[in-house]
């Protein structure tokens, strides 16, 4: 997440900029559409966490007025959301 949100290494390509800005794009709709199942998932294994994870979810997201979530907002929500979800031991089904 670091490497994505430094400007400074990516100002050399705009390529390689706006490439990093559609993966967290992507990334963050990926997450957002699993929305209900991550909170079935966490509520399963820890059912403290419910309110938190959900709250995590459903935040809006802090921009200025007249200002579009970008990159970094999106990378900032997904932290807030991996910190509830972290938590949450991961169990491996064999297929």
């Amino acid at each position: 997440m670091i490497l994505l949100m430094d400007k400074n290494a990516l100002k050399a390509s705009n390529e390689s900029l706006s490439l990093s800005s559609l993966f967290v794009k992507k990334l963050y709709e990926d997450v957002m559409s699993k929305r209900d199942m991550i909170i079935l998932m966490v509520v399963a294994e820890k059912l403290e966490l419910e309110i938190m994870i959900t709250d995590a979810l459903d935040a809006t997201f802090n921009v200025q007025v007249k200002q579009h979530p970008g990159k970094v907002h999106r990378i900032e929500k997904l932290v807030d959301i991996w910190e509830f979800y972290e938590q949450v031991p991961i169990q491996i089904v064999a297929s």
